[in-house]
């Protein structure tokens, strides 16, 4: 993997269960520019009651010395540690962080660049249940698939078809003002499941907090726009290389993610077609500060040359 300066496991003392809480205290302090390797893993599961260590045992995985046993560890000794693991209360994601940015300020726009992404174990699953799919009336029993990845090739292995492998973290953001549920994305980033954040992307996130409060989990090995059965290939664990790169004096009202190719605007919404209108007042207000155009001259380049895609219909707030 390319190198960093600083190395963050994924530790039990590291994660946080199922939410973005500024209360949490910093894991690291990082100065600005600094790289960070960062651990992040799943409760990869079979059925709804099982653990990561169920999983496991069912594939024959020996858990002994290895990886697999070292992050199921550490997802047993969360349970016992973090005061607030409820996942009736909070969401099922298991998060690393936060990282404290020194002299990020609200106000300042936190860029998160992605430089570097490893499947730590060639294990994921997906999933859909009664009443969360996009679908609920459709689906009437658990259903789950255990995906085995073919890493040379980055194919997952799904009944008889092979799935091409874009590995991506979930949720990335900084911590809100109060605790957030780690299912619902916001201005601060988030669960924002946009399958185009993979390595040599960067995500600008706008600072909500002094330090920032950096957070990264839901390790995903591939995901289809729409998530639209409540999961992607949720990958037993991945890890991450991020660069940290403070701007000051810029604002942003909302995530903002820059490929190699394309800048892509966020709106977020419990109603979707909200979410679309929010992703082209984003995208009209970006070509106005970028490129100088009219609100009629941005409306029509978005008409003629912009692409509105749905992220995730299944977080509660949804995502174009």
């Amino acid at each position: 993997m390319t190198k960093s300066d600083f190395f963050i496991p994924a530790t039990a003392e590291n994660l946080i269960m199922g939410r973005l809480d500024p209360r949490k205290p910093p894991i690291l302090h990082i100065p600005d520019g600094a790289t960070v390797q960062m651990e992040t893993i799943s409760s990869i599961k079979r059925e709804r009651r099982q653990t990561a260590r169920d999983f496991f045992q069912a594939e024959g995985v020996s858990l002994a010395g290895t990886e697999a046993g070292r992050l199921c560890d550490a997802l047993d000794r969360l349970r016992e540690i973090d005061p607030e693991y409820d996942p009736q209360k909070w969401g099922v994601h298991k998060i690393t962080g936060p990282l404290y940015i020194d002299g990020a300020q609200p106000g300042d726009v936190l860029e998160v660049r992605l430089l570097d992404t490893h499947l730590t174990l060639p294990y994921g699953n997906a999933m859909t249940f009664p009443q969360v799919s996009a679908l609920p009336d459709w689906i009437v029993s658990d259903s789950y698939h255990v995906i085995s990845y073919d890493s040379q090739r980055m194919w997952g292995h799904f009944l008889d078809m092979r799935i091409p492998l874009h590995p991506f973290f979930g949720i990335l953001g900084v911590a809100p003002h109060r605790p957030a549920h780690s299912s619902a994305p916001g201005a601060f980033g988030g669960n924002i499941d946009c399958r185009h954040l993979v390595k040599g992307t960067s995500l600008f996130l706008p600072v909500q907090l002094p330090g920032a409060l950096f957070y990264a989990g839901d390790p995903h090995a591939a995901q289809g726009n729409g998530e639209v059965s409540m999961c992607a290939i949720e990958t037993a664990a991945l890890t991450g290389v991020f660069q940290f790169v403070l701007h000051h004096g810029h604002s942003l009202p909302a995530p903002l993610i820059e490929t190699p190719t394309h800048f892509i605007t966020l709106g977020l919404s419990r109603d979707l077609d909200e979410a679309m209108r929010d992703a082209l007042r984003q995208a009209i207000s970006f070509l106005q500060s970028r490129k100088g155009l009219s609100v009629n001259d941005a409306m029509i380049f978005c008409s003629i040359a912009v692409d509105f895609e749905v992220t995730q219909v299944v977080n509660g707030v949804q995502g174009v």
